[in-house]
């Protein structure tokens, strides 16, 4: 069974640049949303191997996202993503504190995307070259 990502920005120019660049490279299937309220109702009907998250967004934000996640309610605990990755241009101190709880990996905008590549090479394999 394929790996499955999902990919939640409200900048809909930064969800393409993640779903093309890691789509490109990597064995996986990726599905967006533009927010957490579309994140979570994703997440109550797939399991995903990694959640890529923005932090701030408008209607449930990152952190929000995260500790309805971290709740196990019964209809999220059987979906829980197995990794969360957020990204933000700021974090404040008591959003690292729940990031850090919640065994998060926090990423900085602007994202390096060879970080991003090498951090998803830890968890997914490579798509396979076509001769």
């Amino acid at each position: 069974m394929a790996s499955r990502i999902l990919v939640v920005d409200d900048e809909i120019d930064i969800q393409n640049i993640l779903v093309e660049f890691i789509s490109v490279k990597f064995d996986v299937i990726i599905d967006s949303v533009n927010s957490g309220k579309e994140a979570l109702d994703k997440i109550k009907k797939k399991k995903y191997n990694l959640l890529i998250t923005d932090i701030r967004m408008s209607d449930v934000d990152g952190i929000t996202l995260i500790t309805t996640l971290k709740k196990n309610t019964p209809e999220m605990a059987e979906n829980q993503p197995d990794n969360i990755w957020i990204m933000s241009g700021h974090i404040t101190s008591e959003q690292c504190e729940v990031l850090t709880n919640a065994n998060c990996i926090a990423m900085q905008k602007p994202l390096d995307l060879k970080q991003l590549e090498e951090n998803l090479d830890d968890l997914f394999p490579r798509k396979k070259s076509k001769k």
